[in-house]
């Protein structure tokens, strides 16, 4: 059960690492702040994402471990709304840039030169917004310096201690070898020689 979980840990995180990688996402037409912690979150999740399995492995002798699992589960999740959320909203708004335009262009009109060069949607993102964001990336910066207080190492490939050991597959058998009965074995090999010399 827990392989399982852990299974769809590591692949909420492989995905937020290829939405957080993906600069044609509508993520990245954001104000710098929400830039900036996105970037943030996408180094450091691939820190995190390397230890899993070690943390798998852990988690059972170690209630620390299974409690820093939890967090990481939670902290995807969250993370997941959150992103899920910037691009609706980013959506959102370009639907009702091409509805609005008209009125939008009037209302400038209206507004002094010298703030026509300010972008008002940044100054209204979302606070709530914001600061989950921030509120996530304390969570994700904490959760790497408990990895690292955990101990949680990358594994290596073919480094570990449960993956079996296959043998490569031979037709050739050792030959098998009777201990202690050496006199009976010669009288059967003898008794057989003879009856073939008859």
């Amino acid at each position: 059960m827990e392989a399982v979980a852990t299974a769809f840990l590591s692949a909420s995180l492989e995905w937020l690492m290829d939405k957080l990688g993906s600069k044609s996402s509508e993520l990245w037409n954001r104000q710098k702040q929400v830039r900036d912690e996105l970037q943030n979150w996408k180094s450091l999740l691939p820190k995190i994402w390397v230890v899993l399995d070690d943390a798998e492995k852990r988690q059972t002798a170690n209630p620390a471990v299974e409690m820093w699992l939890s967090d990481i589960r939670d902290l995807a999740y969250d993370m997941e709304d959150v992103l899920d959320g910037l691009e609706a909203d980013e959506r959102r708004k370009k639907l009702t840039a091409k509805t609005d335009r008209p009125c939008t262009s009037k209302a400038r009109q209206l507004i002094p030169s010298c703030f026509t060069g300010f972008n008002l949607d940044v100054f209204i993102p979302g606070c709530e917004a914001v600061s989950k964001i921030k509120e996530i990336s304390g969570r994700l910066e904490r959760a790497v310096r408990e990895k690292e207080a955990l101990g949680l190492k990358v594994e290596e490939a073919g480094t570990s201690v449960t993956a079996p050991r296959w043998e490569p597959a031979t037709t050739w058998l050792p030959e098998p070898h009777v201990y202690g009965r050496e006199g009976d074995k010669n009288a059967i090999l003898q008794k057989l020689l003879n009856d073939e010399g008859d």
